[in-house]
């Protein structure tokens, strides 16, 4: 067993070839390497918790979500953010991408979420240009 970093976790992904751990906490985005625990960078700018990561099935790029309906892409071997996207103000929660990379979903709460998750909610289809 492994340990990634001490501060508190609010979201995490693998990637496909099961080589980065994707952790999320306030404002950013640490890569870990699974196998030597080595941190490998930091993509910051989320301005709030990234609950939600997915990594796109080639593993280049990573998504983020946010509590407050930020949505960030970035291209993981560069460490660089390509896009960012406010969507409208509600949680994004989980983000996925099609099995062809092409197209980013994101789920999202239509407002707070209160049980028995009663506030409906909207799913978000995005085409993924990294030209």
């Amino acid at each position: 067993m492994s340990a990634f970093g001490k501060h508190h976790v609010s979201g995490i992904a693998i990637s496909p070839d099961n080589r980065t751990l994707a952790a999320g906490y306030w404002d950013l985005v640490t890569l870990w390497s699974v196998f030597t625990g080595e941190r490998l960078g930091i993509l910051r700018g989320f301005k709030r918790y990234v609950g939600g990561l997915a990594f796109s099935p080639d593993g280049k790029l990573l998504a983020g979500g946010t509590d407050t309906g930020g949505l960030r892409i970035w291209d993981v071997g560069r460490l660089t953010r390509i896009a960012s996207l406010d969507v409208d103000g509600v949680g994004v929660s989980v983000p996925a991408f099609s099995p062809d990379g092409r197209f980013l979903i994101t789920p999202s709460t239509g407002g707070l979420i209160t049980w028995p998750y009663d506030q409906g909610g909207t799913i978000r289809v995005f085409r993924v240009n990294t030209r």
